[in-house]
């Protein structure tokens, strides 16, 4: 089951909405843009995230 979702994370340097794909609550992938807000920002411009979540039920 591959579910597509999105949503937008904030730090103090950066807003950064994202969309991504979750398959089983397995592997969770994710690709978005920080926007930056202040000057010299740790983040900007596009990102990736890769999470794959293991667990023993």
């Amino acid at each position: 089951m591959l579910l597509l979702g999105g949503g937008f994370a904030i730090n103090t340097h950066a807003i950064e909405p994202h969309i991504g794909l979750s398959v089983f609550n397995f592997v969770d992938a994710k690709i978005g843009y920080a926007v930056a807000f202040r000057e010299n920002p740790v983040l900007e411009g596009f990102t990736l995230r890769l999470a794959i979540n293991s667990f023993d039920k």
